[in-house]
Formats: structure tokens, C-alpha cells, sequence
């Protein structure tokens, strides 16, 4: 009679050791999904916090791309730039730029280092058909860092590349020559 009681010791020993294994593990899940649902709260805060922190930037230093579709090589070849603030051109530059591969991409030029958030960068095709573009609503953002288990806490303020307006409108992914204005409104 003395085999049967050891042995539901036993099992009664082992049941008790994986109960508390199995405790220690789900309160690790536990903390562990608790701390990655915390980290994605703080997130939506900081982004919010530092996107208003990134938004005081008054400064553009980078030189966003645009591209341009629906043009031929001639239309294309030369661009006149000009970089507008408060209804005055400040700078003017003009780039010659063969496309020989095809693409229709092009940066705004070295020669705006820096300019103003609020300023206006007004590109112009040259040719019989001449066609204005008027890019503007440059800005920053909050770009937050993440790692292996989630957000880290940190951040940097990045160029919103592409998230501006053209003639009025948000920026899609090219400057359509349909789009274009033959003509740039007096104000």
C-alpha cells in the first residue's frame, strides 16, 4: 500500500513544480506583452510630441526629388527653377539636364541650400509648351525608432519626402504635364 501512496506523491510533486513553471512562464508572457502594449502607446504619444517638436524645423537643407511624366527628352532637357517667398523670386537657377536613360527624375538644385519651410520652389519646363509647377508645404517628421521588441524611445526628425502640394494639390508621385499651369497666377 505504500507504493501507490509514493508514487501520488511523486506525481503530486511534479504537478505542483510544472504549476509553478507554468505560472513563472505566463507571468513573463504576461509582463512581457504588458511592457510591448505600453512601448505602442508611448509611441502614438511621442509621435505626436515630437511631430510638434520636427514641425518648428523652419529650414529645408535637403533637395527632394520630383519626377516628371507624359514629357519628351526636348521638353525635359532644360529646367528653370525658382525659388519663391512672399510672392518674390529670391533665386533663380536653370539645369540642363539630358535624360538619356529615360527617367524623369530630378532634385531641387544645389543652388537653394537651404530655404525656408513656408517658401515656394516654382519649376518650369522650357519649349513651345511651357508648363509651371509650384511645389510647396515642405516639412518635417517625427521618425521613431524601433528595434528587435518595439519602440526604443528615441527619434530624429526626418524630410517628409513627397508629402507636399503641387499647384495646389497633394504631390501624387509625378508631376504630370497635364497638370501643369501654362501660366503662373499674378497675386
Amino acid at each position: 500500500m505504500q507504493a501507490p501512496t509514493q508514487g501520488r506523491r511523486f506525481l503530486n510533486g511534479c504537478l505542483v513544480v510544472l504549476g509553478v513553471v507554468l505560472a513563472v512562464v505566463a507571468l513573463l508572457a504576461g509582463g512581457f506583452w504588458w511592457s510591448l502594449e505600453r512601448r505602442k502607446k508611448q509611441a502614438v504619444l511621442d509621435e505626436e510630441r515630437y511631430s510638434a517638436v520636427c514641425d518648428t524645423i523652419s529650414a529645408i537643407t535637403e533637395h527632394p526629388a520630383v519626377s516628371f511624366s507624359g514629357f519628351t527628352k526636348a521638353e525635359l532637357g532644360k529646367l528653370a527653377f525658382y525659388l519663391v517667398r512672399k510672392g518674390k523670386v529670391l533665386k533663380d537657377t536653370v539645369v540642363h539636364y539630358p535624360q538619356r536613360d529615360g527617367l524623369y527624375e530630378f532634385n531641387i538644385p544645389l543652388a537653394f541650400a537651404s530655404f525656408k519651410k513656408t517658401d515656394t520652389i516654382v519649376v518650369a519646363t522650357t519649349g513651345r509648351d511651357k508648363r509651371f509647377y509650384q511645389i510647396s508645404g515642405f516639412h518635417h517628421y517625427a521618425y521613431l525608432h524601433y528595434g528587435m521588441l518595439g519602440y526604443v524611445g528615441s527619434h530624429d526628425c526626418r524630410f517628409a519626402e513627397g508629402a507636399y502640394t503641387v499647384n495646389g494639390r497633394q504631390y501624387r508621385d509625378f508631376l504630370y504635364k497635364q497638370d501643369g499651369l501654362s501660366a503662373l497666377p499674378t497675386h
